[in-house]
Formats: structure tokens, sequence, C-alpha cells
């Protein structure tokens, strides 16, 4: 009795709310997760004061199993995991999850070059190029209609000659605005940017 009331009053029990994400499992190889509600689960954890305050909160995450998902909305069921053994999860957090699922799709797409910055005082671009000038772009439908192209972006500041540079295309829309979710191939992309020198004198100032 002595003993648990010392440890009752020098590591006594407590309940911590938690906010941990909703990540899918299993996801078949044809589809892609493109929709999850709710994203994010809060989670109440009871323990002692001294587990709690160790836990690994970016451990637990809340799984959505889509082994049974279909195209579409589907009600799939969640599981818990990355709980320590000395914590326990209160009931009251959500069992389900609607997940959106899309056809997983592969077409090419062209590969654009953006310069950005200026080279080195008394030089100028002559001409830039990109190899491969085309890239497979592979994911869900809807993401991947939206890729218009790919756009490598490299940066020339100070450059005074003519060099190769390995870059990581992007994905961009009508809008140049980055499209998220979808998987480039290949993803790095070599932009040859070619430099000439001005015919141009310095003089000092008087």
């Amino acid at each position: 009795i002595l003993w648990f009331h010392v440890l009752s009053v020098e590591d006594p029990q407590r309940t911590q709310v938690v906010t941990v994400p909703v990540v899918p499992i299993n996801e078949p190889s044809e589809l892609r997760a493109i929709a999850i509600t709710p994203e994010t689960v809060e989670l109440r954890l009871r323990g002692r004061d001294s587990a709690l305050s160790q836990v690994e909160t970016g451990r637990i995450r809340m799984e959505a199993n889509l082994r049974n998902a279909k195209v579409g909305d589907n009600d799939v069921p969640l599981r818990v995991t990355g709980v320590p053994l000395n914590l326990a999860v209160v009931p009251g957090y959500p069992t389900t999850a609607k997940v959106g699922m899309d056809t997983v799709i592969t077409r090419a797409r062209p590969v654009n070059e953006s310069v950005r910055g200026v080279p080195a005082r008394g030089f100028v671009i002559e001409r830039v190029s990109v190899e491969p000038n085309e890239i497979s772009v592979r994911g869900a439908t809807s993401a991947v209609r939206d890729v218009a192209r790919a756009v490598a972006v490299v940066d020339v500041s100070g450059i005074n000659q003519s060099a190769p540079f390995e870059v990581r295309a992007e994905a961009r829309d009508n809008r140049n605005v980055t499209v998220m979710g979808v998987e480039l191939d290949p993803q790095i992309v070599t932009v040859t940017v070619q430099v000439r020198e001005l015919n141009v004198k310095y003089v000092p100032v008087r």
C-alpha cells in the first residue's frame, strides 16, 4: 500500500493528447490515394508521467488499410501503431477513414529549362539545352492530367564558362504551379549552359 501511494505521488497517472497522421498502407499497385479524411487524428494516451515524458510521438501513427480499396471513395479501417506498451490509448478516437482512390497512369511530358540568375560580368548566355527533353510522369490520373510539363531550374549566377548542371525536375501545371503526388522518371536531368564572353574592354574612371 505504501509503495503504490509513493508511486502515485512521485509518478502519477495522467492523460496526454497527441495529434498523429493517418498513413495509408497496403496500397494496391494500380491505385493511388488522392484524398484522406481525416488526415490527422487526436489520440489520448494514458500512463505514468515518466512514460509520457519519454514517448516519441513521431513514431505513433494511424494506419489506413487500403488492401480492399477500389476506385472512388472507400471507408477503410484505422489502426493505431507505435504506442509503447506502458501506455494505453483511451477509446473515443475514429476507427474508420474515408479514402478517395484513383487509377495510376503514366504519361510522357516535355522538359523545359528555367534559368535563374545572371552570369559573371562580361559574359552572356548563348544557349541552354536540356537532356532528356521528355520524361515519364506517373501517378493518380487526376494528378498526371494536371501536369503540363516538367521544369528544370538552373542557377547560372556568376558562371564564366560553359558547363552542364545536374538538376532535379519539377512537375508543373499550365499556371506553372508545382503538381504534387506524381513521380518523374528520370528525376534528374542535365541542363547544359553555354556562355560567351563579350567583346568588352574595362577602363578606369578618373
